[in-house]
């Protein structure tokens, strides 16, 4: 999960990219007010040898106001 300016705030593995604001996930989300779901194209992750894509969409608060991007890893070769 990201906040409203593309920074890591929660995440189930470690990464070295702290910082999503940069990245399609985040800019087809928050950063043009989208409530669409944005699901990107397919990767090969080279690491663990499986085909992933992800799927990302805005979160918002009690009042409905965008605090944040959620993004889910769908491993495509384990479905």
């Amino acid at each position: 999960m990201t906040d409203s300016h593309g920074l890591n705030v929660g995440q189930s593995i470690i990464t070295a990219d702290y910082w999503q604001g940069d990245e399609e996930k985040y800019l087809r989300t928050f950063a043009n007010g989208s409530r669409e779901i944005f699901i990107d194209r397919a990767e090969r992750n080279e690491s663990i040898q499986m085909l992933e894509t992800q799927a990302s969409f805005v979160v918002l608060d009690e009042e409905e106001r965008p605090i944040g991007v959620v993004t889910v890893t769908i491993a495509i070769d384990a479905l």
